[in-house]
């Protein structure tokens, strides 16, 4: 028995070391730099289902809400319906009703809105076991007929044609109308069997049926809307027989077939093990009675469900001659009745409880004899309970080394994929390297600049290795001097290879077609990076572009010709700043209408300085506090 305990132990911490092991993997690739959205996104809905599958409520919810925030970013309503939908499923899960039903609704806004039937029909089945749930079945019930009136909807979906008749069943039951729940209940039965695929859910429906034939026998007192003088079954031996059977005959059945998650979160086991305990205390087995009893969970939902299971164990516990213990589970059913009558103080309830009392007073007397028996019985439970430790601890020593063999593979894993990025990262970083080289060799050096115009000087910091800015230069035979200072969309690779493009078209307009006019330039530059990004309008996929400052300077006659995309000019003549404002517009396509390019005439004499630059530098935060440097500290600074 002990080996085939361990062995137990060991697959099921194999198998979660897996599970979480995969949530690891799919963690590290959601947060690591290299992920962009659409990454992001699919890796973001495998942890959410892995957590929804798992029933682990906390990370559902968290990572739910990060979702949330990812579809706001990526503007994705269908992303945005599903985390809401989550966020809803983990308000359930805690038994937080009025937030899930919040949420429900506005994942149902957006559905709709999406006019996506199949997560509409999802959100108004949530919608209506909430309402089941807090006690508004009517209104349950009006939205599952609704659902069940779609059924050439589910045509192809029995497994959720099989839980709205459920719920149809359940929520009929908390009416007390039994025989209309017992026709939803053999209704899902019959789609069951005709589905292998769904046969998980036979246990939820014999384990419901055969609760409910209990019920109907007196083994459970009916508390609820009916009077208590009414819940005190009279039958004839034949007919409480014939329930009793019943009953156990779905509750076998219900054994026979395997639990499902949504029987399991509904507490359906626990249900099965009440039944079973009720169905042999009225046969009086009560050894088999006491064994499932205990087995059940004792976290409630509701004090109904606790009342009717103290009530049970006590019977038990009398009839084994267990008085404390049954004396105690009495004083819990008052305790629970006592909560119940202070929110509906009804005469039956009263009447119930002084019944209960009775029982309290008789169990007190067999108590104290039965205490005697205990001080005999205690030594005896300490020498147990002394091999049970020795046996826990063998267990635990066992347990740690298993982890330990697992936590060193995963070690030599983790080593062995970190070699392998690490190489991945030399190899993009050499290509990007090599990059540079080229981008460098495209930008005008700063030998060839001095000779064009001695007095000038060139800050280039790229925030990556490869740039998105770019600067160019050129001297006509007639000694004008066009030069620039460009901002592509985008940094890094994506940026650098539109500066290429920046760089080629400004080579073709001025060198190649020897345009003089700056406005002009800048309009052919515009007009073919539209053409070659087949830009059509703003909705399209690329709206790639670049702002641009280009500058004529004359040095006959000391005048400067400037036309800009976005970027201004800034004239330092003495101590007063001019700042020439280009045209609002880019040089690609944008919302706006498509204007030409205006040229503008700057007077300059000796000692002036004129400042070309993208919005690097002035777009930089530090400082103490961290805050951007701006615009207006730049031009102070110049």
């Amino acid at each position: 028995m002990k080996k085939v305990l361990l062995l137990l132990i060991f697959f099921q911490l194999q198998l979660e070391i897996m599970s979480l092991n995969h949530l690891d993997s799919l963690k590290s690739i959601y947060y690591s730099e290299l992920s962009n959205d659409s990454i992001k996104k699919n890796t973001l809905s495998k942890i959410i289902y892995s957590y929804y599958n798992k029933g682990i409520t906390d990370s559902l919810m968290k990572y739910s809400k990060i979702c949330e925030k990812l579809s706001k970013n990526l503007n994705d309503s269908l992303l945005m319906g599903s985390s809401v939908n989550f966020q809803a499923v983990s308000y359930m899960n805690m038994g937080n009703w009025n937030s899930a039903l919040e949420r429900l609704k506005e994942a149902l806004t957006i559905f709709e809105n999406l006019k996506n039937e199949n997560q509409i029909k999802l959100c108004m089945y949530n919608i209506a076991t909430v309402y089941s749930s807090t006690g508004k079945n009517k209104e349950a019930i009006k939205i599952y007929e609704d659902l069940m009136e779609t059924k050439k909807m589910f045509k192809n979906d029995p497994l959720n044609l099989i839980r709205i008749n459920i719920m149809i069943g359940i929520t009929y039951d908390e009416l007390k109308e039994i025989n209309k729940a017992r026709e939803f209940y053999f209704d899902a039965i019959e789609i069951n069997n005709d589905y292998d695929s769904t046969k998980s859910f036979q246990s939820f429906i014999y384990t419901t049926l055969g609760y409910s034939f209990l019920e109907q026998s007196g083994v459970y007192v009916d508390y609820g809307k009916k009077s208590y003088e009414k819940s005190k079954v009279n039958l004839s031996k034949n007919r409480k027989k014939e329930l009793l059977d019943t009953a156990f005959y779905f509750l076998d059945k219900a054994r026979l077939s395997p639990f499902s998650p949504f029987a399991s979160s509904l507490g359906l086991e626990d249900e099965y093990y009440l039944g079973l305990a009720g169905y042999y205390f009225a046969k009086k087995l009560y050894k088999k009675a006491e064994k499932y009893i205990n087995l059940k969970d004792t976290n409630f939902k509701n004090p109904y469900s606790a009342i009717n299971y103290y009530q049970i164990k006590a019977k038990i516990n009398k009839a084994i001659k267990n008085y404390k213990y049954g004396f105690e589970d009495l004083e819990r059913v008052i305790k629970l009745l006592d909560s119940i009558k202070k929110l509906d103080a009804k005469e039956e309830v009263v009447k119930y409880e002084f019944e209960i009392q009775q029982q309290l007073d008789s169990l007190k007397y067999l108590d104290n004899i039965k205490l005697e028996q205990q001080k005999t019985k205690a030594k005896e439970e300490e020498l147990k309970a002394e091999k049970r430790f020795e046996l826990g601890l063998e267990i635990g020593i066992f347990i740690i080394l298993i982890s330990l063999y697992f936590i060193y593979k995963q070690l030599k894993t983790t080593k062995i994929q970190k070699a392998l990025i690490e190489e991945k990262q030399i190899e993009i970083t050499d290509s990007i390297n090599y990059a540079k080289k080229i981008q460098d060799a495209l930008l005008i050096s700063t030998v060839s600049l001095k000779e064009f115009i001695p007095e000038s000087f060139i800050f280039f910091k790229p925030k990556d290795i490869v740039s998105g800015d770019f600067y160019w230069i050129h001297k006509n035979n007639d000694g004008t001097i066009f030069f620039t200072v460009a901002d592509c969309t985008g940094h890094g690779v994506p940026g650098a290879f539109m500066s290429m493009i920046g760089n080629s078209l400004l080579n073709e307009n001025i060198i190649e077609n020897k345009i003089e006019d700056t406005g002009l330039i800048l309009d052919n530059a515009r007009a073919s990076i539209i053409k070659s990004l087949h830009q059509k309008d703003i909705s399209s996929e690329s709206r790639d572009g670049m702002d641009m400052a280009l500058c004529k300077y004359n040095p006959k006659n000391k005048t400067v010709e400037y036309s800009g995309a976005n970027n201004p000019l800034i004239h330092i003549s003495g101590e007063i700043i001019n700042k020439i404002k280009g045209d609002s517009q880019p040089i690609g396509i944008y919302s706006g209408k498509l204007k030409s390019f205006k040229k503008n005439k700057v007077k300059v004499k000796e000692g002036d300085m004129l400042y070309l630059f993208s919005d690097g530098f002035h777009d930089q935060f530090g400082g103490e506090k961290g805050k951007k440097y701006m615009s207006g500290k730049f031009y102070k600074f110049l």
